[in-house]
């Protein structure tokens, strides 16, 4: 659905810049090929979701969504409050409409080209992050919903939806009685395969088509699993995780670069840091790059005035090509440091190298002293 050759960076406002993540993350169509329902119904259907976020881009305000400025510029964010209540807010109304035609699909009843829902289905509905009893079908996801051809009627009892084309609710049924989450719906996965989306990030990322498909298996031969999801915001991710830590693959709307790759944890850094000089030479590379210096802020009780009786302080000092280097042993990824740019196998093959290290000497880390 994202035709750019190079993603788009600045947005007319607020609600585009995370809707552009749904059009990034939306599926390329695949036909359920085990179902009854034919692959041109299916596309029909696939075609129509695709229009709504469509429509969600150009002209947010028929969902009451957010028009303020864009202001997701590096650094600039977290100095914004009501920029972050815009975000809940957006990401909540899109999360609830999409839930709407979801649970329509899964228990509305449909006789020849009607689909009849009972409003009560809705209050039963439970979304993580969004509404734990329910929510009310708004007048504008009825108003969404006929801006793509349907005919749609709220009453006090329920909802009554029609259109001339009833290939389109065979396949609406198809697609949400077989699909767990609102946005693996949304995105129209008739088939659970997300490696679309790794090819995109790939070819954004200039990476070989197909490069995440080796390394999952140089992954898996490691002993480490495979990581694939689809959230409840419409967030996917993909990564390799161990029983300590992870590497993970994401989009993030507010980065610079979109296209992010970020470590699951520091769990293990401390112990890892402390045998440097037994480290590769690549990892010992990524271990300065990817952590602080110490500062002396004296949280941990490095500089000895806050230090507590028999309690070690956490600084790891080392020698790293001639220069003294004192190492706060809290990996900033797990404050969202990303590893951005120049991406490659080499870099990928020294954060697995770590993943490694974290299984074995990350274990029990919560009993330790």
């Amino acid at each position: 659905m994202v035709n750019d050759t190079v993603l788009r960076t600045e947005f007319s406002n607020i609600s585009q810049r995370f809707i552009y993540k749904l059009m990034f993350n939306f599926s390329d169509f695949m036909p359920n090929e085990h179902s009854d329902v034919s692959a041109e119904a299916q596309r029909k259907f696939h075609n129509l979701l695709s229009e709504i976020i469509t429509i969600l881009y150009n002209k947010p305000e028929i969902l009451n969504l957010p028009l303020s400025k864009d202001q997701a510029s590096p650094g600039e964010a977290n100095k914004h409050p009501e920029w972050k209540k815009d975000i809940i807010k957006l990401e909540d109304e899109i999360t609830i409409f999409f839930a709407f035609i979801h649970q329509s699909g899964k228990t509305g009843v449909l006789e020849g080209n009607t689909l009849t829902i009972s409003t009560a289905r809705f209050k039963e509905v439970s979304i993580k992050g969004v509404c734990k009893k329910g929510f009310v079908v708004r007048d504008r996801y009825i108003d969404l919903m006929n801006a793509v051809g349907f005919i749609c009627v709220k009453t006090k009892d329920e909802i009554i939806i029609k259109h001339d084309d009833s290939e389109l609710f065979t396949a609406w049924l198809l697609l949400a009685q077989s699909t767990a989450g609102t946005y693996k719906f949304a995105y129209g996965l008739f088939v659970d395969d997300t490696k679309y989306w790794l090819r995109r990030i790939e070819k954004h990322s200039g990476l070989p088509s197909g490069f995440f498909d080796e390394y999952e298996k140089i992954a898996i031969a490691k002993g480490l699993r495979v990581s694939k999801r689809v959230g409840e915001k419409g967030n996917m991710g993909y990564g390799y995780n161990g029983n300590v830590g992870g590497f993970r693959v994401s989009y993030d709307p507010i980065s610079t670069n979109k296209i992010c790759f970020s470590s699951a944890n520091g769990i293990g850094f401390k112990a890892i840091a402390e045998r440097f000089d037994e480290l590769d030479n690549d990892v010992k590379e990524m271990i300065i790059v990817v952590s602080k210096q110490c500062t002396y802020c004296d949280r941990c009780g490095t500089s000895g005035a806050k230090r507590k009786p028999n309690v070690k302080p956490f600084t790891v000092n080392t020698i790293f090509n001639g220069e003294k280097i004192a190492l706060c042993p809290i990996l900033p990824a797990v404050d969202k440091a990303w590893w951005r740019g120049n991406f490659n196998g080499d870099v990928l093959n020294t954060i697995l190298k770590y993943l490694i290290l974290q299984e074995k000497y990350g274990v029990n880390w919560k009993n330790k002293k």
